[in-house]
C-alpha cells in the first residue's frame, strides 16, 4: 500500500499548537486521528463559551452603566453561532460522517515538497 502525507488539519486540543497537521500513513492511523480532531473540537468548543461568557458579561456591565450594548448583543449572537457550528463538526466526527482524506505520495508530489520535507 503507498504512503500518505498530511492531510487534515484542525485546531487540535493543544490550544498553543492551533494548526498542528495531523498525519495519516495508513488507513489504520485514522481512528486515532479522528479522536485528536474530535479532541481539537471540544477544545474549540471549551474556548468559545469562555468567550461567550467575557461578552455576556461585557453586555450586562455596559446595561448597568447605562451605555449601548448592541455591540456585545451582536457579540454575543455570533459567539453563539460558532457554538453551534463546532458542536456539529465535533459530532460529526464522532458519528465518523468526515474523515480525513488520505492523499498518497506520488513522485510528482514528493518532487514538489521542499527539501527536508515529506
Amino acid at each position: 500500500m503507498s504512503e500518505a502525507t498530511t492531510v487534515a488539519v484542525l485546531d487540535p486540543a493543544n490550544a498553543e499548537e492551533e494548526n498542528l497537521p495531523l498525519v495519516v500513513l495508513t488507513p489504520g492511523d485514522m481512528p486515532e486521528q479522528q479522536r485528536k480532531l474530535t479532541a481539537g473540537c471540544a477544545g474549540k468548543i471549551e474556548r468559545v463559551e469562555r468567550e461567550l461568557a467575557t461578552f455576556v458579561a461585557l453586555e450586562d456591565e455596559a446595561v448597568t452603566g447605562g451605555f449601548k450594548s448592541a455591540s456585545y448583543r451582536a457579540a454575543i449572537n455570533r459567539t453563539k453561532k460558532r457554538i453551534v457550528y463546532y458542536q456539529k463538526i465535533k459530532a460529526a466526527f464522532q458519528r465518523r460522517w468526515v474523515r480525513p482524506a488520505i492523499i498518497y505520495s506520488t513522485p510528482e508530489i514528493v518532487a514538489d515538497t521542499p527539501e527536508g520535507q515529506s
